[in-house]
């Protein structure tokens, strides 16, 4: 993909850094992106599988609440 733009580098890909509340965790051998609410809780944002199955898996779906 080619992009052209009179944009620098910083300000077209300054939307991709992970806000400090956004972390990665293992939970039961799956790695997710878990997201810390303003109550502490951390709540799912994503799951990172390559296991199709994992996505049929109620308790990994998003806004599930996890301990990490």
């Amino acid at each position: 993909m080619v992009l052209y733009t009179p944009l620098s580098l910083d300000d077209v890909f300054s939307g991709n850094q992970p806000s400090e509340d956004v972390f990665e965790a293992v939970i039961q051998g799956r790695q997710v992106l878990l997201r810390r609410g303003a109550d502490g809780m951390a709540r799912l944002e994503r799951l990172l599988s390559t296991e199709p199955n994992d996505y049929l898996d109620p308790a990994f779906s998003p806004g599930t609440v996890l301990n990490p």
